[in-house]
């Protein structure tokens, strides 16, 4: 293991980003360690560990098997998203509380394009609770393993893993019929350049594939960092509208319309007023 210091924009706090991140990520991929972030990543050489340690500020100690997976635990972490901009940039009321209360927290962003949309095909039609079992399940059937001092890491599983999986493995890890003929289908893509397209190409794209909707490509495009995007349907997001701006549950064109005071980063607004909700308004535990 080698280690490296590395910086992040200002304003980050790792405990609240890990405490969020805890609640829709799988435990076997995404492991929080004693307020240290620790995951194996698929690189060219196979899977490799990054252990990443707030040291103080935008200071963190990266402990790793290769650089690789310390610019992927980077990545993942969002290092580079500018948090103090979206901050100056909120006007709205209820928006600002929960950044007050939820100051340093960031959004994960998946490290590959495939991992971004499969976790959102995951996610269709379940409860959070639910697609994190599956996403568990997943992630230790077809991902790749790496032990260190007596644990066990996981990747994400490759698109050839999956490509690879029959419809009723996958069905036997809590996917239906159609979700698990999707996955395989967006398995067997080229996704090596969606990420850098424009947020509405990312969208049209992914929709043109049986079984990803608007709702899927869009919470699969803000997994990749592309943050101006809204999943104006998501039940989650129309809960917390609801909770914290109507007192009851926001219909889709009303999310869509209170988002108009979101500003740009109309994603990473959502993310911040979801775990506001998510904390009874406290920030997260």
């Amino acid at each position: 293991m080698m280690e490296l210091i590395a910086e992040s924009t200002p304003c980050y706090s790792l405990k609240l980003t890990l405490a969020m991140l805890s609640r829709y990520s799988p435990p076997a991929l995404d492991r929080v360690e004693d307020e240290a972030y620790a995951r194996a990543f698929l690189c060219r050489g196979g899977a490799e560990l990054a252990i990443v340690r707030q040291v103080r500020g935008s200071s963190f100690k990266i402990q790793c098997t290769s650089r690789s997976a310390a610019e992927l635990a980077a990545r993942t972490l969002s290092f580079t998203l500018d948090l103090e901009g979206f901050y100056r940039s909120i006007r709205d009321p209820v928006l600002k509380a929960a950044a007050s209360r939820l100051r340093g927290l960031r959004v994960k962003t998946s490290p590959t394009a495939f991992e971004a949309i499969a976790e959102s095909i995951v996610e269709q039609q379940i409860s959070l609770r639910a697609a994190v079992k599956v996403k568990e399940r997943l992630v230790k059937a077809l991902g790749e393993k790496l032990a260190y001092r007596g644990s066990v890491y996981y990747t994400f599983p490759s698109q050839e893993a999956v490509a690879a999986a029959s419809v009723g493995e996958l069905r036997g890890l809590g996917l239906p019929k159609r979700r698990a003929e999707c996955l395989k289908r967006v398995a067997e893509l080229q996704l090596e350049d969606l990420p850098g397209k424009p947020p509405d190409l990312i969208v049209s794209e992914l929709t043109e594939v049986k079984g990803v909707g608007e709702w899927t490509a869009k919470l699969a495009a803000a997994r990749m960092g592309r943050l101006t995007v809204l999943p104006a349907s998501d039940l989650g997001l129309r809960k917390a509208v609801g909770a914290l701006y109507l007192g009851r549950l926001a219909s889709r064109r009303e999310v869509e319309e209170i988002a108009e005071g979101w500003g740009s980063l109309k994603a990473l607004a959502a993310f911040y007023l979801i775990a506001y909700w998510m904390g009874g308004g406290h920030g997260l535990q």
